[in-house]
């Protein structure tokens, strides 16, 4: 029930956020143009719209949030986080015993929360990593602002996964002494699978703290996928066969899938041949003050906004390696002839700019 439980907590979330994206969305479309046009005096709603947006809006820019991470976050999403995390919190301290009489008469019950919360929170933030996702589509919220909550569900995951081992480390020992536990291992059980699972979980977290993974970024990104690749696996081979566990597994590579498979169309969505499917020829310009001009020819057809950002690959510097970057110009209207050109102003950092 506690996986069930977490599914339907985060479902209920996703649907309602879901609901409000489809409301604004007709919303917009019924509105006449000339009703769009606002009046001089804001009316109480637009009042309140602008009290709550300074209300949330705002980021906690101090010493202590910029020194673990919290400063990029706003006073909303923290509001919002404060909820899972009261629900988190409690769930699975709720009912009592948290350990068994004897540790031969079964798992400890806290442990098995956990490991049920664990396994139903794992689609949740694999569907919150990718850069096309499921839930973006379905909220149209962007992966850039997703990626607080990917981060939040899976520090989430680690502190579960530290109360699951603990009572998994405690209670042999209590029960059989060391012996005990040693011959768990020995035994294959599932001591010896949650071992390197939690090493793997621990080190997902460890690395993604903000000021390791900004000075360590270009490591960090293959680090990060080799690990996620390692926990899927290592998750399948531990909970095997625990009743429902593996079809939360099944739904996770299903999301992987299908994320993967709208990320390849969405690429090469403007595409209308192959022929420039290998990327286009792009032209880098030396600027003052340690800017790189990047200009890239493309066809009419890719159109992009102002404000939009796009990733970038040169193969001469890393195969794997996609950067993201603010686009500095717009497209050529209809009327307008002409090459149609993307370009980057780029600052030299660290890593790829400064190979660049």
């Amino acid at each position: 029930e506690y996986g069930k439980w977490t599914v339907w907590f985060y479902s209920f979330w996703v649907l309602l956020f879901t609901a409000i994206y489809v409301y604004h969305g007709v919303h917009d479309h019924l509105t006449l143009p000339r009703q769009r046009i606002r009046r001089i005096t804001p009316s109480w709603r637009d009042k309140l719209v602008a009290f709550l947006r300074f209300c949330t809006y705002r980021r906690p820019n101090n010493r202590f949030t910029r020194a673990i991470g919290l400063h990029q976050i706003s006073y909303g999403i923290l509001a919002l986080l404060a909820l899972p995390t009261v629900f988190f919190a409690i769930i699975p301290w709720s009912q009592q015993r948290y350990l068994r009489a004897r540790f031969r008469f079964g798992s400890p019950p806290l442990s098995v929360r956990c490991a049920m919360m664990i396994s139903a929170l794992t689609p949740l933030t694999v569907a919150l990593a990718g850069k096309v996702n499921i839930i973006t589509w379905m909220t149209g919220v962007g992966y850039e602002k997703l990626n607080v909550y990917h981060r939040y569900v899976s520090y989430v995951i680690f502190c579960l996964a530290t109360i699951h081992t603990v009572p998994h480390l405690i209670a042999p020992v209590q029960d059989g002494g060391w012996s005990m536990l040693n011959a768990l291992y020995m035994n294959q059980n599932r001591e010896l699978s949650g071992t390197p699972l939690y090493f793997a979980t621990f080190s997902l977290a460890f690395f993604s703290i903000p000021w390791i993974r900004r000075r360590f970024y270009e490591a960090f990104k293959y680090v990060h996928i080799f690990l996620a690749i390692s926990y899927i696996g290592l998750l399948w081979w531990h909970i095997w066969g625990e009743y429902m566990s593996v079809n939360y597994l099944y739904g996770t590579l299903s999301i992987l899938f299908i994320s993967n498979a709208i990320r390849l169309v969405h690429r090469h969505r403007n595409l209308r041949s192959f022929s420039n499917i290998n990327g286009f020829p792009t032209t880098l310009t030396h600027l003052p003050g340690n800017m790189t001009r990047i200009t890239i020819p493309v066809p009419r057809t890719i159109k992009w906004k102002a404000g939009q950002h796009a990733f970038i690959r040169i193969p001469s510097i890393s195969w794997l390696g996609n950067h993201p970057f603010s686009i500095a110009n717009i497209p050529l209207s209809e009327v307008n002839r002409g090459s149609n050109e993307v370009v980057f102003l780029v600052r030299r950092q660290k890593g790829f700019t400064k190979k660049l």
